[in-house]
């Protein structure tokens, strides 16, 4: 009985180790496009803003000038994000440059947000009317 439950508990510790999977250290470094995964999702460690941001984009119809006005926004977020970086690689570190350009960051963010927002409201206040007219037509 002992050898059994021996066996058993050993089987059970090969399995979890085996199964868990291997956790990066921020002293290891990954190849340039390794790609992570996290809750099922898969993304790509340099192209994340990208990926959300096609992934927002095949869920909702958005009108032509919206989704321009959208990804010009979204580049200004990735050029701001690039002087960050290019702060960053200074001997002297301006903190308050990267304090100031993360802010602009979010209040592009906010806007971006607020206008799908405002998109999603105004197609659903006409969804609703379009079902009610259906409804009164049907009766």
């Amino acid at each position: 009985m002992k050898k059994k439950n021996i066996l058993i508990g050993l089987t059970l510790i090969s399995a979890l180790s085996f199964a868990q999977g291997k956790n990066f250290n921020s002293n290891e470094q990954l190849a340039p496009n390794t790609k992570i995964e996290c809750n099922s999702q898969m993304i790509n460690k340099h192209n994340s803003n990208e990926m959300m941001h096609r992934k927002s984009m095949r869920k909702i119809n958005l009108p032509k000038d919206l989704k321009l006005t959208l990804d010009k926004k979204r580049i200004t977020m990735q050029e701001l994000e690039l002087s960050i970086k290019k702060i960053l690689l200074e001997d002297n570190v301006d903190w308050n440059k990267v304090l100031e350009t993360n802010k602009k960051i979010s209040s592009i963010q906010a806007e971006v947000r607020t206008s799908l927002q405002k998109f999603k409201h105004e197609n659903k206040i006409e969804h609703n009317k379009k079902i009610k007219h259906n409804k009164n037509m049907n009766k």
